[in-house]
């Protein structure tokens, strides 16, 4: 039976008025997604809920249904890990946008709507910026 595959997405943050967003998977009763400790399954939404008590009230989180998929959460993973392993995470160039839209080309042959990754894209036409002193600025903690 094909399962519904649906991406969620949250702003999380703007620079000149750009969004920034957070994107991940569902499939079935998982949601997957990419972060310094790698690919993540966790329950639906769950990482869209982390860190929300620091984000403006304004910034929701957005669910689209992207179609159906034969395959399952544990073949995503097998199929994706070792592009997306613990540790190779970077905010510019390899986050979870860019997993989400592998893991949607994956499922369905359908890619991420442009809009989640647009401002990385417009940072990376940028460089040389440095990337390092971003990804600090972009993960510390705030106070």
């Amino acid at each position: 039976l094909p399962g519904a595959v649906l991406v969620a997405a949250t702003e999380i943050l703007r620079v000149a008025g750009v969004p920034a967003y957070h994107t991940s998977v569902i499939l079935g009763d998982k949601e997957y997604y990419f972060d310094s400790q790698g690919v993540i399954a966790a329950p639906p939404l769950w990482s869209h809920f982390l860190g929300q008590s620091k984000r403006p009230q304004e910034f929701r989180t957005e669910v689209i249904n992207c179609g159906a998929s034969l395959h399952t959460g544990v073949k995503l993973v097998q199929s994706l890990q070792v592009f997306f392993e613990k540790g190779s995470y970077d905010v510019l160039h390899k986050n979870c946008n860019a997993f989400t839209d592998a893991a949607l080309y994956f499922l369905t042959r359908r890619r991420l709507d442009g809009r989640f990754s647009r401002l990385e894209r417009m940072l990376v036409a940028t460089e040389p910026w440095s990337t390092e002193v971003l990804n600090r600025i972009l993960m510390a903690d705030p106070p």
